[in-house]
């Protein structure tokens, strides 16, 4: 027969421990924005800073604490949502290694920014251009194309690989959306250097 009191205690001990987790992980939020802006100038907090103040209090702050790059860039994003592209990016400079858990965890706090950080995560680190777009749009999966889109236009040569994957990741076929957007970009680039042909004045011996 169970005992109820040794029920009731242990009972008592599981519910402690997830109190004690909560609090570790609430105290851990806390610190981290602490370190934040500690890193701002002061009488700046993260709500009141400019996205360029934020961008480098979090480089600062990945610099020294590079495993906990991502939580840093989302909390600095949750904290001013209209620096997340900033943020994100400023964090993988720091953490490239990184750079697809910065851009996702950023992006989940700030789904409508969702394809300006991948972008700019990806202008910052090009070679994890493709698993930025498909961690990205696996947390915004509603944003997939817009996402692909945006960091294909930042990285055409990877164009492919980024409708592949965000495919493979969601489910979604966005291998039109980022065809177009590459197509588009190399008839802007051929109308600028047909722009930059110089035509020899009349009269000229040219």
């Amino acid at each position: 027969m169970i005992d109820a009191r040794q029920m009731l205690k242990s009972l008592a001990i599981v519910v402690a421990f997830g109190a004690a987790l909560g609090l570790s992980g609430a105290a851990l939020a806390q610190d981290v924005a602490a370190d934040i802006e500690a890193n701002l100038p002061e009488g700046v907090t993260m709500e009141t800073a400019t996205p360029d103040q934020l961008a480098a209090a979090v480089a600062d702050t990945v610099a020294d604490n590079p495993d906990a790059a991502a939580e840093i860039a989302a909390t600095a994003a949750a904290a001013n949502p209209d620096a997340a592209a900033d943020v994100a990016a400023a964090a993988a400079a720091e953490n490239p290694d990184a750079a697809a858990e910065i851009a996702a965890d950023v992006a989940a706090q700030v789904p409508d920014a969702a394809a300006d950080v991948a972008a700019s995560v990806a202008a910052e680190v090009p070679e994890a251009a493709a698993e930025i777009a498909g961690a990205v749009a696996a947390e915004v999966p509603d944003s997939a194309g817009e996402i692909a889109s945006a960091v294909a236009e930042e990285v055409p040569e990877a164009a492919d690989e980024i409708a592949e994957v965000v495919e493979e990741e969601t489910g979604i076929d966005v291998s039109e959306e980022v065809a177009a957007v590459v197509d588009e970009q190399q008839e802007e680039q051929q109308q600028e250097e047909e722009d930059e042909v110089v035509v020899p004045p009349a009269g000229s011996d040219a």
